[in-house]
């Protein structure tokens, strides 16, 4: 029913634009899904259900999971990936480690509520694996307006559990999340 882990370093974020430490990155993807997840080597559908690329290879459109809401009841859809691209990337954005690590992505558009478009500057073969590591765990896009700054204490993702407790440097408690789709 439960399980403690002891971990060498406290966990400095659950914000996935600004992650660090093997401990900050694991919560972070226990907390937010990406758009697509690579297991044993292959890239597969996650909130994405599937996706095109461009002839040119700049322009990825993804086709959204439906039915899918953020742990603070915000649904997920393709205005919560721009959202996410237009805070983390986009003109103003502040300086982040998803730029260094993703920062070749310059834009989404969104196409409809459930499929949107990212659009990178360059084509990159491994943008798919990019995407599917932390820096692509999408947030709330409520509760990053809502937290600022905090987000990364009070995140609110679409993963497999989500934030119930955190008593800095003693403990970080995640629970299920009994919806997660």
């Amino acid at each position: 029913d439960s399980l403690a882990i002891g971990t060498g370093a406290e966990v400095p974020t659950i914000d996935p634009r600004h992650a660090t430490g093997i401990e900050g990155i694991q919560v972070t993807q226990h907390v937010h899904d990406p758009l697509v997840w690579v297991e044993n080597g292959e890239v597969k559908p996650w909130l994405a259900t599937r996706w095109e690329v461009s002839e040119d290879g700049k322009t990825w459109t993804f086709h959204l999971r439906r039915g899918v809401k953020f742990h603070d009841g915000t649904p997920f859809d393709a205005h919560a990936v721009k959202a996410y691209v237009d805070a983390t990337v986009g003109p103003g954005a502040p300086a982040s480690r998803v730029k260094s690590y993703i920062g070749m992505l310059q834009a989404a558009e969104v196409v409809d509520p459930h499929t949107v478009r990212l659009i990178t500057d360059v084509p990159f073969g491994q943008f798919l694996w990019a995407i599917a590591s932390y820096p692509g765990g999408i947030p709330s896009p409520t509760a990053l307006k809502k937290w600022g700054n905090q987000y990364g204490f009070n995140p609110s993702g679409t993963g497999p559990y989500r934030l119930k407790e955190w008593v800095r440097g003693n403990r970080l408690v995640l629970e299920r999340n009994e919806e997660w789709w």
